[in-house]
């Protein structure tokens, strides 16, 4: 498709946008006025005038949204549209995280966790703090908000932590009751605790996504890797970033400024969450002084009574022509809430009479309560609903029990999934005091049942000189497509280093911006290097069996593996013992602030000092696993005895998620998903519940829908696993057939219908009755707005007045009177 022929799909100032692929551009577009097309076609003008696709970054807030852009891409472009970097923003930086988890210390097989998980979390770093009371519901809460803003006041405000303004500041925006005052310094203490235990089970939540990506472009080398990566930029649904947010965004594009942001500030409706859309798009003026801003008003969605009902309802009056009185907006009222949801019942069941799929009907409430109040009673009429706030669906029993031996098998450390699958033995054995440096990874690996120690391997081969500390240098970080370049191994043990392994590989690309880290040159290894397949072949036979060690070495393991796939070498590397000093040393020296290898070097007055030449590096690791040993040897008695101690009730989970591991060498996600339900009797356990079942039948279709082929099996897992813990459950939308959703404003922003019924919109409900300052009650203005303007055709407002506790009749929504009468049809 040529340029030509993309322009004839859009008006003049579409057009505009379209052909501004350079430098900074701003585009406000209301709902339905083509802005996913635009973005869709930007793309492709890009790619027609020189950016290569795998240097373009799409972002967005949802997967949802995310889907929905890669489709319209791939409609533009082809397959070849796949190339693009198409990401919610909490995606990107776990991407991000997961490539520079070598340089940051951090394991490359985190898990993230929910807001459930988090806030179970949360309570126990309360509890380590010294609180012991429950919290109340909206105490939680407030403890939730605290914490994300303590964690990231030092990345938005430039200084260091001030805990008394933060605390404050939030006792007075949320309007708490005052208990929160009594565990003031214990919710301080937390803080510190929280983040140790997320570290501690290798856990990500929704914060250290964002914060830990922000501390990483602290780092200059991080962030220009980053910048570079990246040479074009489209950030969707500006309205909903914050500060933080916009921070890592600005980090990304302001190297070339080639970015495009695009939003509606009249959808403003996560103040509460910390977006702040004005003081964003003030930065980005002030700082792009040659940007170009449009305004996209043509509206391709929705009938005209609507639409101008909507502009009106925004304080646009215009001189529009008048509308059939059959597209207005119906409002109506009523004197009882059961006569108000007789009609819509009565409504819906004359549009399905009349063939209409129930998917394309939606109502929208204020709050979950409406929703069940209304849902539920269709339900009882015979009418499926879909309805989010029954609980969120990944946050129900039955899927996290189906995904907890998931998660174990990709993140051995996952003490919140282990007490998903026995509570008691994870709470025990965290009570131990002294457990000889085991903690869960050791029981789950049925090979460590022999010798009744995980460490007897590595113990042995010490003693025996025949371990073997290796690293590589690579291309790049990218564990799926870059090269490996050079391979450093030394062998030893109880005498240090005995031999030494080095090869540079001969790659047919050059190694670009990499040599900055390592410092070979595409020179060093056109005149040092053999050829890839002999210099891996080599190393393979220099390791024979011995067992491997290295610092974060699941990055090498995981790259290398790529590479023998790559060069078509049939070896295994899986037949060695691995073991990870970086989780050894934090096993065994558990306070240090970090645990880099050039930082061990100081804190633990190594002799060898580490480069980023991999030969320097694996002399470092082995020098580590020697002060390491010791503690360890010391420690055998205790650990053999914590083992046998245990071991009975950890071997069936040992087994089933080594069996998944295996299985996961020839199957895909979906059915590594079936085989884990089976190992572990769950579909017997939910086979006489229909519900259960049927979201467990949900759950698989999630997995075969959403499973990236392009990936690897273990790589596309922990995707899923990403999209289950980051997913909207507005996301399940999508695939809904013959259902009526019936779902709150915010989760119906960005998705439309052909009909929608506004239910329960009185004042004190719509408005919330909790909105009672001019702040709080603009965005309620923000979130009606986003409700009147999800239907194509038909919107209907309702209400009842049924009198209040005190006698007083409720009133209609405030909001109703503020659309032009002329758009209204008042039954």
């Amino acid at each position: 498709m040529d340029t030509k022929g993309l322009e004839n799909r859009l008006n003049d100032i579409q057009k505009k946008a379209f052909e501004k692929v350079f430098g900074p551009l701003i585009v406000m577009a209301s709902a339905g006025t083509g802005k996913t097309d635009v973005i869709a076609l930007r793309a492709y003008n890009a790619f027609l005038k020189g950016i290569p696709l795998e240097k373009m970054l799409l972002l967005t807030f949802t997967n949802r949204a995310a889907k929905s852009m890669s489709n319209r891409i791939k409609e533009v472009m082809g397959e070849e549209g796949l190339k693009i970097k198409v990401s919610t923003f909490h995606g990107l930086c776990g991407f991000i995280l997961r490539e520079e988890s070598r340089n940051l210390s951090i394991g490359r097989d985190f898990i993230i966790i929910d807001e459930e998980d988090s806030k179970n979390l949360m309570k126990e770093a309360l509890a380590k703090a010294g609180l012991e009371r429950k919290l109340y519901y909206n105490e939680e809460q407030f403890v939730m908000e605290y914490m994300r803003l303590a964690r990231e006041y030092s990345f938005t405000e430039g200084k260091p932590l001030n805990h008394r303004k933060i605390f404050l500041q939030l006792v007075k925006d949320r309007n708490v009751s005052r208990s929160v005052f009594s565990f003031e310094k214990i919710l301080f203490n937390s803080i510190s605790i929280y983040e140790k235990l997320l570290l501690d089970y290798n856990l990500m939540d929704f914060t250290s996504l964002v914060v830990g990506t922000a501390k990483a472009f602290e780092d200059d080398k991080i962030r220009n890797r980053w910048r570079e990566r990246y040479e074009w930029m489209e950030l969707d649904e500006v309205q909903d970033t914050n500060k933080i947010e916009y921070k890592i965004i600005k980090n990304l594009y302001e190297a070339h400024g080639n970015i495009g942001i695009f939003g509606d500030i009249h959808q403003t409706i996560y103040e509460w969450r910390g977006s702040i859309p004005n003081e964003i798009l003030s930065d980005f003026k002030r700082n792009n002084k040659d940007y170009l801003e449009l305004s996209f008003k043509e509206n391709y969605r929705s009938k005209k009574a609507i639409l101008h009902g909507a502009e009106s309802f925004l304080g646009h009056h215009r001189e529009w022509e008048e509308v059939k009185l059959e597209e207005k907006i119906k409002v109506k009222g009523f004197k009882t809430k059961e006569e108000e949801k007789v009609y819509i019942c009565d409504e819906i069941l004359r549009m399905k009479d009349k063939g209409t799929n129930l998917s394309l009907i939606s109502i929208l409430c204020r709050t979950n309560r409406d929703g069940k109040d209304i849902g539920s009673f269709l339900e009882n009429k015979g009418i499926p609903v879909f309805m989010i706030d029954k609980t969120r669906f990944f946050s129900r029993s039955e899927i996290k029990n189906a995904l907890a031996y998931l998660k174990l098998m990709v993140n051995p450390k996952d003490i919140l999934s282990l007490k998903r699958i026995n509570k008691e033995l994870a709470e025990e054995f965290l009570a131990e005091k002294d457990n000889g440096y085991l903690d869960i990874c050791s029981f789950l690996d049925v090979d460590n049942y022999k010798s009744k120690d995980p460490y007897y391997l590595l113990r042995e081969a010490f003693k025996k000189n025949d371990i073997v500390s290796f690293d590589v240098e690579t291309t790049g970080l990218d564990v799926k497509s870059d090269k490996v370049i050079q391979i450093a191994a030394v062998r030893g043990g109880k005498d240090g280093v005995i031999q030494k392994f080095e090869r540079l590989l001969k790659i047919d690309e050059s190694v670009g911006d990499s040599y900055k880290v390592h410092k070979i040159s595409d020179a060093m290894l056109f005149t040092e290097g053999v050829d890839p397949k002999t210099g891996i072949e080599d190393f393979f036979e220099f390791i024979g069996e011995s067992v491997l060690i290295g610092h974060n070495v699941n990055y090498d393991i995981s790259i290398l593996k790529e590479n023998i796939k790559y060069y078509d070498i049939s070896l295994d590397i899986d037949k060695n013992s691995v073991y990870d000093t970086l989780r050894l040393v934090r096993n065994v020296f558990k306070d240090l602030d970090s645990y880099k290898l050039e930082n061990l070097h100081i804190y633990l007055g190594l002799n060898h000092k580490p480069t980023h030449n991999a030969i320097d590096d694996v002399i470092t690791t082995l020098e580590l696993l020697a002060r390491l040993y010791i503690k360890i040897e010391e420690n055998k008695e205790r650990r053999k005895e914590v083992f046998r101690k245990y071991e009975d009730r950890f071997y069936p989970i040992a087994r089933i998620v080594g069996d998944l591991k295996d299985d996961l060498k020839n199957n895909r996600p979906k059915e590594i998903l079936h085989h884990g339900l089976m190992k572990s009797n769950l579909l017997d356990r939910y086979e006489k519940s229909v519900v259960e079942m049927e979201k467990l039948r949900e759950l698989y279709r999630i997995f075969r829908e959403y499973d990236n082929l392009e990936l690897s099996a273990l790589d596309s897992l922990i995707y899923l696993l990403e999209v289950a813990s980051l997913g909207n459950d507005s996301d399940r939308l999508l695939k809904m057939k013959e259902q009526i959703p019936v779902i709150t404003v915010h989760q119906a922003k960005g998705l439309e219908f052909e009909t929608v019924f506004i239910y329960n919109a009185t004042d004190n409900s719509f408005p919330s009755g909790l909105s009672s300052d001019e702040k709080r009650l603009k965005e309620e203005k923000r979130l009606f707005y986003v409700a009147i303007t999800r239907p194509k055709k038909t919107l209907y407002i309702t209400y009842s007045i049924d009198p209040e506790k005190d006698g007083q009749n409720k009133k209609p929504s405030r909001f109703i009177h503020q659309i032009d009468r002329k758009y209204l049809d008042f039954q």
